[in-house]
């Protein structure tokens, strides 16, 4: 049988197929690939024999589930328990080496791709892909090691904080119920530099899909998480007060109740009856992309050498935000917006600190001074300066006679 399309698979909901084949398997979510998974049985077969056989290439809205399970080998617990289906997962990767039919012409023109493009068709990368939001993500420059372990026990023998004494804390909420909720723990340096030092994901395991907690559980989970880093100051009713605690403008709606309408306590009020005051931030979709590009740019000189530091840094347990946000697709519609069909909460909820704390101006990176290459670009420096200095007449004849 072939699919003309999968845009609604439950069309397909009475079917019983031996093996499934799916190309492009990426550009479908994870609830398409479950409903597909479904019919797989057949009279006579175990329903573990019957294969599901998936060729796609990175990126989609179905990138983060499709590197989770066949990359990464990260599997929710119902493919562990009561049936261990970890086994039954087979990722055979493909390189363009690996096509002896490649001719030079094509060898040429993946030497002209930008590098991150290249990474995606020559060596079948699933860090890099075409339609990639954030390119300027690198592990190596975004990611650091923690002060402490996973088990909350410090690194080395001296005691080092879990923060640095004086540095403002905040905390950044992006709700959710049915989806995954995000909440980060930040603290920012003297050049504002961004840290990202702990998280909660609220996921169930299976990428895009909640935990659906109630607002006050979160917050209940929330003071947990917060007195076991530490932070265990309680004053006026209010836990924390020397955190800064910023979330979606949207958490401040009323909520239906049973009388109907929108009469019920906010998650706001909710937080705010345990003890945990929210501001809310700057839900801007364009210029909140902007500032993500600009914390995540990495310094370089004028030879393209890194030169520097990010703004942002993310500890190395802060899993989540490592696993989405490079995994998050450019919207098709609108090229200066992320697409919201993918698993983008770990950045709308950072986004909304870049927000609230924005980079009005980079730290300079020094310029390297080299002598012109020819006559050619001493004539394009000579013609620079001239107008320079043009532009500097204009500025001091205006300030004179407006």
């Amino acid at each position: 049988m072939c699919f003309r399309n999968l845009d609604d698979p439950s069309k397909y909901q009475s079917s019983e197929w031996a093996a499934i084949g799916v190309d492009e398997l990426t550009k479908n979510d994870v609830e398409v690939f479950t409903h597909l998974r479904m019919r797989l049985r057949w009279p006579g077969l175990k329903d573990e024999e019957c294969p599901f056989i998936g060729a796609t290439n990175p990126g989609g809205i179905g990138h983060n589930y499709v590197k989770a399970l066949w990359m990464d080998k990260n599997f929710p617990i119902e493919f562990i328990k009561p049936i261990d289906y970890r086994g039954m997962f087979a990722y055979v990767p493909s390189k363009a080496e690996d096509n002896p039919f490649l001719d030079a012409a094509y060898w040429q023109m993946l030497g002209t791709l930008p590098p991150h493009l290249r990474g995606a068709f020559k060596d079948g990368s699933w860090d890099v892909f075409v339609g990639q939001a954030f390119q300027e993500w690198s592990r190596t420059y975004h990611v650091i090691e923690p002060p402490f372990n996973t088990t909350g026990e410090l690194r080395g023998m001296a005691k080092q904080p879990l923060v640095p004494e004086g540095r403002p804390i905040y905390m950044t909420f992006d709700w959710g119920f049915g989806k995954p909720f995000s909440i980060g723990w930040w603290w920012i340096d003297s050049d504002g530099r961004k840290y990202r030092f702990n998280e909660w994901y609220g996921w169930n395991g299976t990428p895009d899909q909640g935990l659906r907690l109630t607002d006050s559980e979160i917050a209940e989970g929330i003071i947990k998480r917060e007195q076991a880093m530490g932070f265990t100051v309680k004053q006026e009713k209010v836990i924390n007060p020397q955190i800064t605690r910023i979330c979606d403008p949207t958490c401040f709606n009323k909520k239906p109740d049973y009388k109907g309408g929108g009469q019920g306590p906010s998650t706001a009020e909710i937080f705010m009856n345990m003890g945990l005051n929210m501001r809310p931030g700057d839900p801007s979709r364009t210029l909140k992309w902007r500032q993500f590009h600009e914390h995540l740019r990495v310094p370089k000189d004028t030879d393209e050498k890194v030169n520097g530091v990010p703004m942002v840094q993310i500890y190395s347990n802060c899993i989540h935000f490592i696993r989405t946000v490079p995994s998050l697709i450019v919207d098709p519609n609108n090229i200066e917006d992320i697409d919201s069909n993918s698993e983008d909460h770990c950045g709308d909820e950072a986004a909304l600190l870049f927000m609230y704390r924005p980079l009005t101006q980079l730290p300079k990176v020094e310029e390297v001074r080299r002598p012109p290459a020819n006559i050619t670009e001493i004539a394009r420096l000579e013609r620079e300066e001239i107008w320079e200095q043009v532009r500097a007449d204009e500025e001091q004849f205006k300030a004179l006679y407006e």
